[in-house]
């Protein structure tokens, strides 16, 4: 469409909508609002309906993140804690007592936190494919992306291994079972993830 085309096809659409203002008593800008809200509605312009890998992306990547900041932090507190105790101000005192007690609860709570927060995560992804509407054309690159995914976690899973194994952290592992099973387990986890969005999202075209 040419130049002269598209300024005649904007009379044309300035036409319409003041016919449309005439009839139903409202302002133009109003009814071009619905009429976006309508195009809103129809999800024309939605780009989620290309799929869910790259909200899989984003989950594995914050729960990596979380896990790899929990460690150093608790082997701070860690080996603060044990020079701490070795002070004559901090033993058989409540100083001392609290310390203790703090850094004993630390890998327990922040365990349990990376689990609640990979579950809730995934449920807010589940929960979104049953209200965004997908287009099969879009499944062949969602899986492909899904694909490139999982290549990424099983890198992240690599890089906490060595991080919770070897060097200055090594053996905190132990003190985060859940976080440990969950890094051993990546990929699979979000193998499943992943195939468990895909079957939601795209099951409502049949």
């Amino acid at each position: 469409m040419g130049k002269s085309g598209v300024i005649r096809s904007s009379r044309e659409f300035q036409d319409v909508l003041k016919n449309l203002s005439k009839e139903h008593n409202l302002s133009q800008i109003a009814i071009t609002a619905a009429i976006a809200k309508e195009l809103k509605k129809k999800n024309l312009f939605d780009l989620k309906k290309k799929g869910q890998a790259d909200n899989i992306a984003l989950i594995l990547v914050a729960v990596f993140v979380m896990a790899v900041m929990i460690i150093p932090v608790f082997w701070i507190i860690d080996t603060f804690n044990t020079e701490a105790q070795s002070l004559d101000e901090f033993q058989n005192n409540t100083a001392g007592s609290i310390l203790q007690d703090q850094t004993d609860k630390f890998p327990p709570v922040f365990d349990g936190l990376v689990l609640f927060v990979l579950v809730a995560l995934v449920l807010a992804l589940i929960g979104s494919a049953f209200l965004v509407d997908a287009q099969p054309f879009f499944f062949v690159i969602s899986f492909v992306i899904f694909i490139m995914v999982l290549g990424l976690a099983a890198i992240l899973a690599n890089v906490f291994d060595e991080l919770a194994t070897a060097g200055p952290f090594g053996g905190i592992s132990a003190e985060f079972p859940i976080t440990t099973f969950v890094f051993q387990n990546y990929v699979l986890i979000f193998t499943v993830i992943g195939f468990a969005s895909f079957i939601v999202l795209y099951a409502k075209l049949r």
